[in-house]
This record gives structure tokens, sequence and C-alpha cells, in this order.
């Protein structure tokens, strides 16, 4: 039984009776139109259930982390379009050959195309390593700031 079972005091209850309204506003800012509401909050709902934030400190680290991974889906969705669209390009330009083509072979046009044309690529690695940091970061703070909390705790003990 040493998992949450959720507030037990009252100032513990009315804070998380406002996780719902504080998370949809979080959402409403992160999530884009024709993504998905309900992803985004079981990613937050997922890092929540695993970190347990206690403090708001905690809660807001957390937070940094659904979002800083959010993008990061999101980024992995337009390399994939960016693809797409690119073979697309490609078999019209190539129509002649579209039968002949394997699919390597025209996803390795249109990465040339993607590398030699556009800096589609170079962006999203640049931004793709921007939000792996800010994840670890938050991350990296998350478990710092319970280490203080955890040790001050010890040293009143004593």
């Amino acid at each position: 039984g040493q998992k949450s079972r959720g507030p037990r005091t009252s100032k513990g209850k009315a804070n998380s009776s406002r996780n719902a309204r504080r998370h949809g506003v979080l959402a409403s800012s992160v999530v884009l139109d024709g993504e998905s509401y309900p992803r985004f909050h079981a990613l937050l709902s997922s890092l929540q259930e695993e970190l347990q934030p206690v403090t708001g400190i905690e809660s807001s680290l957390v937070e940094n982390m659904a979002v800083a991974r959010w993008r990061l889906i999101r980024l992995w969705s337009l390399e994939k379009a960016g693809f797409s669209m690119e073979i697309a390009k490609q078999d019209l330009a190539n129509e002649q050959f579209l039968g002949e083509r394997d699919p390597t072979i025209r996803t390795a046009l249109a990465f040339r195309g993607l590398v030699d044309q556009t800096r589609t690529l170079d962006v999203l690695n640049r931004y793709e390593i921007r939000f792996e940091r800010q994840y670890d970061r938050a991350l990296f703070r998350l478990m710092a700031f319970r280490e203080k909390r955890d040790f001050a705790k010890r040293t009143q003990e004593v």
C-alpha cells in the first residue's frame, strides 16, 4: 500500500480539485487544433502517476516534462508528414519510374529532396534536441528538488 491513495487533508483535497482546471488550461495552451486533448491528458496523467509530484514546484516540473514530450511527439509527426509530402512530390516528378521504384528508393529520394532543397530536417533535429533537453532538465530538477527536500526532512528528524 505505498501507492498514493489521494489527498487526505482538506488543503490537499482542495488542491486536487483544481487539477482538472489547471490541466485543461495547460492543454489548451499546448495542444494544437487537430491534435488529441485526451492523448495529452493521458501523457500528463502517466507522468504524474509515475513521478507522483507532491508540491506545486514538482507539479510544474512534471507539466514541463509533459509539454516537452508532447512537442517532441509533434515533431515526429511533422517529420513523417514532411517525408510523405516529399515522396508524393518525387512521385509526381518521376511518374514514369513510379512502378519500378521500391519504397526504400522513394524514401531515399524524399530524404535527398528534404536535405538538398530545404532545411526541414535540420530544423526538426534542432528542435528535437531542444525538447529532449527540456524534458531531461525538468526531470533532473525534479530529482534534485526531491533530494533536497528529503535531506532537509532527514536532518530535522535527527
